[in-house]
C-alpha cells in the first residue's frame, strides 16, 4: 500500500508542475517577496500598494480582493499551466519581466520553469537586434498645453534598422480626434482620459516634434548591463497597450517613464512629494544621481534649429545672396552662383535647402510656391560638385543641465506710503528673465504662481494667483520672408487693481497678440503687442479693456538678464498705464536675486522693491 501511495505521488508530481514548484518553494518566502519593491514596480503598483492598470488582462488578480502576495501567487500558478495552442497567449509570454525576475529570486523556479518559445514577444521590435535604450526629451512646445512642459520617450536602438527606424515606446493620454481644446484641459486635470504605452517608429516622433513643431530632441543612451537591458525591454513588453488613468499634472508622461525606468535606475521623481512631475526632472534627476549611465548625449536639432545655426554660419555676403535669393527665388540658378567658391555655393543653397524646408507646407503640392522653391534648390545642389556644408549642428541649451523646475522668493517693496513684504512661490516652470536650458528663450510659462502679501500690521493678504501666465515670444532671427515672428501672450488669475485703494482681489483674463524680434545674436528681444481683457470685482461692461504692451528683454550674460515692459490699458471710465523694470543677477543654480521698479502713471506711484529667490 506504501509503496502504491509514492508511485501516486512521484506520478502527480512529474505530471503537474504546479505541484512541483509551490511545494518547492518555503512558505515563508513568498510573503517575504511579495513585499519586495521591484515587485511592486512590476505591477505598476501606487505608493499604497494598489494596482494603477486599469483594463483587464495585467492583473490575474480580481481588484476587489487584489493584493501583492496574492498576485505573486496567481503568477507562479499560471506559469504551471499547460502551454494551448497559442505559446503568446501563455503566462511565460505575456509576463516576461515577473518571469526573468522570479528566476533571479527563487533558484528552485529556475530549475523547474518550462521554457516555451514565444514568438510575439521575440519579434518585438525586433528584440534580438536591440543593443541599447535611450531617453529621449523633447523640448516643450507653446503650441500645445500638453507640450508645454516637454515630453519624454524611449528609443530602443537597434544594431541594423539605423536610427529613423529604430522603435520608441511612447507615453500619452488617449485622447479623440478633434477634441475641443478647453474640454481637453479640463479633462486633462481632473483624469477623464486614459493613457497608455504604445510603440512606434522613431522617425515619427522626430517628424512630429522636430518637423512640425520646431523641438529640439535630446537622446541620452543608457548605459545598461545586459541583464538589465533584457530586463527593462521585457517590462516595456508587458505594459504595451495598458491602460492607465491620465493626470496631466502628476500622471503624465514624466511619472510613468520614471517608473518604468525604475526597474533599472534611480529616478526619484516617480515617489516626489510634489504634486507635479515634469519631463525635465527626470533627465535632471538622472544626471544629477546616476550620471555614469549616460553613455551618450545625442542632439537633434528641429528643422527651426537647424535653419538658425546654418545661417549663424554663414558670411556677410553669404547672407546677402541668400535673402536676396529668399525675396527672388526665380532669379536663382548655377549661373547666378558662379563667381562664388564651391563651398560657398554650398553654403548658400544648403541655408535655402533648410529655409524651404521651414516654410513649405508638403501637404499642399504645388499650391504651395515654397515646395517648388524647394525641389529647384535640391535639383541645383546637386548639379554641384560634392561636399558638405561646414555647420556642425550643436547647442548648449542642455535640458539636463537646468536649474530645478520650481521658484520661491521672499521680498521687501516700498513705496512713499507705504513698505510690505511678498511671499511668492512659483510651482513650475520659468519667467523670461530665467528662461535657460530646454526652455523658449525671452518667453515665459508658469501655472498657480502665488503671491503673499506681508503688511506691517503683520496681516498676510493674496496679493495675486495666476493660473496660466504664457508669454511666447518667436524671434525672426533670420529676417527672411516667411520666418514667422507672431507672438502672443495669455494671463488669467486673481489680481488687484492697482489704482484703487486696498482694492478687493478680481478675477481676469488678458490676452494680447503680436510681433517680434531678436538682435545681437539673440541676445535682446522685442515684442509689442494689441491686446484686450477683462478685469473687475463686478461681472459688467466696466472691466473690459484693450491694451498695447511693450516688451524689452535681454541677457548679459549667463548671470544677468533684464526686462522693461510698458503696458497701457483703455478702459471704458478708466486708464491704467504701468512702467516695469526687472534686473536679475543669478547666484548659482538654486538663488537669484532681482531688483525691481514699476512706475504707475494715473496714481504717480513709484514701487521699487528687492527679492532673493530660491529654486526647488
Amino acid at each position: 500500500m506504501r509503496y502504491y501511495f509514492y508511485a501516486v505521488l512521484l506520478l502527480a508530481t512529474l505530471l503537474s508542475p504546479k505541484i512541483a514548484i509551490s511545494q518547492s518553494i518555503d512558505s515563508g518566502l513568498i510573503p517575504q517577496l511579495a513585499n519586495e519593491k521591484k515587485w511592486h514596480q512590476l505591477l505598476f503598483l501606487n505608493e499604497q500598494g494598489e494596482p494603477t492598470v486599469s483594463n483587464d488582462g495585467f492583473y490575474l488578480s480580481q481588484y476587489q480582493d487584489f493584493s501583492p502576495e496574492q498576485e505573486l501567487r496567481n503568477t507562479l500558478r499560471a506559469f504551471n499551466e499547460p502551454v494551448g495552442n497559442n505559446p503568446n497567449n501563455h503566462a511565460l509570454c505575456k509576463y516576461k519581466a515577473r518571469k526573468i525576475w522570479l528566476e533571479s529570486q527563487l533558484p528552485v523556479f529556475n530549475q523547474k520553469i518550462k521554457n516555451i518559445k514565444c514568438p510575439s514577444f521575440e519579434e518585438f521590435k525586433n528584440y534580438t537586434q536591440i543593443d541599447s535604450i535611450s531617453l529621449v526629451f523633447a523640448t516643450g512646445y507653446l503650441g500645445n498645453p500638453a507640450s508645454y512642459y516637454g515630453h519624454l520617450l524611449l528609443k530602443l536602438n537597434t544594431s541594423s534598422l539605423g536610427r529613423l527606424y529604430d522603435p520608441a515606446i511612447n507615453f500619452g493620454a488617449d485622447v479623440p480626434p478633434d477634441e475641443n481644446m478647453l474640454i481637453y484641459i479640463i479633462k486633462g486635470l481632473v483624469g477623464g482620459y486614459s493613457s497608455s504605452f504604445t510603440t512606434q517608429g522613431f522617425f515619427y516622433h522626430l517628424q512630429n516634434y522636430g518637423e512640425n513643431e520646431f523641438r529640439d530632441l535630446w537622446e541620452y543612451q543608457l548605459d545598461l548591463t545586459d541583464e538589465e537591458r533584457i530586463f527593462l525591454i521585457a517590462h516595456l513588453w508587458e505594459l504595451q497597450n495598458r491602460k492607465f488613468t491620465y493626470y496631466f499634472l502628476n500622471k503624465n508622461c514624466a511619472f510613468f517613464m520614471a517608473n518604468a525606468l525604475n526597474l533599472v535606475l534611480n529616478i526619484p521623481a516617480s515617489q516626489s512629494w510634489k504634486p507635479w512631475v515634469a519631463p525635465q526632472t527626470v533627465v535632471q534627476q538622472l544626471a544629477q544621481f546616476q550620471p555614469e549611465k549616460i553613455k551618450k548625449r545625442k542632439y537633434h536639432p528641429s528643422r527651426q534649429s537647424r535653419l538658425y545655426q546654418r545661417y549663424a554660419k554663414l558670411s556677410e555676403s553669404e547672407i546677402a545672396l541668400v535673402t536676396y535669393f529668399a525675396e527672388n527665388p526665380e532669379k536663382l540658378s548655377i549661373e547666378a552662383l558662379e563667381n562664388e567658391s564651391i563651398p560657398s555655393q554650398h553654403n548658400v543653397l544648403d541655408t535655402l535647402i533648410d529655409y524651404y524646408q521651414f516654410l513649405r507646407q508638403p501637404e499642399l503640392k504645388e499650391q504651395d510656391p515654397n515646395n517648388l522653391h524647394y525641389s529647384k534648390v535640391l535639383s541645383l545642389r546637386y548639379q554641384l560638385p560634392s561636399g558638405n556644408g561646414h555647420v556642425l549642428f550643436n547647442s548648449s541649451n542642455v535640458p539636463d543641465l537646468g536649474r530645478p523646475l520650481s521658484r520661491s522668493s521672499l521680498g521687501l517693496f516700498h513705496t512713499e506710503s507705504d513698505s510690505w513684504g511678498i511671499l511668492s512661490i512659483r510651482p513650475a516652470y520659468y519667467d523670461p528673465l530665467d528662461s535657460s536650458y530646454g526652455h523658449v528663450r525671452h518667453s515665459g510659462l508658469s501655472m498657480g504662481e502665488i503671491k503673499m502679501r506681508i503688511s506691517q500690521n503683520k496681516a498676510t493678504t493674496i496679493e495675486s494667483l495666476n493660473l496660466v501666465n504664457i508669454l511666447n515670444v518667436r524671434q525672426n532671427y533670420t529676417m527672411l520672408p516667411g520666418d514667422q515672428s507672431h507672438s502672443w501672450f495669455l494671463q488669467v488669475g486673481l489680481q488687484r487693481k492697482l489704482n484703487n485703494n486696498n482694492p478687493p482681489l478680481a478675477g481676469f483674463v488678458h490676452a494680447g497678440y503680436g510681433y517680434a524680434g531678436s538682435f545681437i545674436k539673440d541676445s535682446v528681444s522685442l515684442a509689442g503687442f494689441f491686446g484686450a481683457g477683462f478685469h473687475d470685482t463686478k461681472l459688467d461692461s466696466s472691466g473690459l479693456f484693450l491694451s498695447t504692451n511693450l516688451i524689452l528683454n535681454g541677457y548679459l550674460n549667463d548671470l544677468q538678464a533684464w526686462n522693461i515692459q510698458l503696458e497701457r490699458k483703455y478702459g471704458f471710465d478708466q486708464q491704467a498705464t504701468a512702467l516695469k523694470a526687472t534686473f536679475r543677477h543669478k547666484v548659482n543654480d538654486a538663488m537669484d536675486l532681482r531688483f525691481n521698479y514699476r512706475y504707475q502713471k494715473e496714481i504717480k506711484e513709484n514701487l521699487v522693491g528687492v527679492e532673493v529667490g530660491w529654486y526647488w
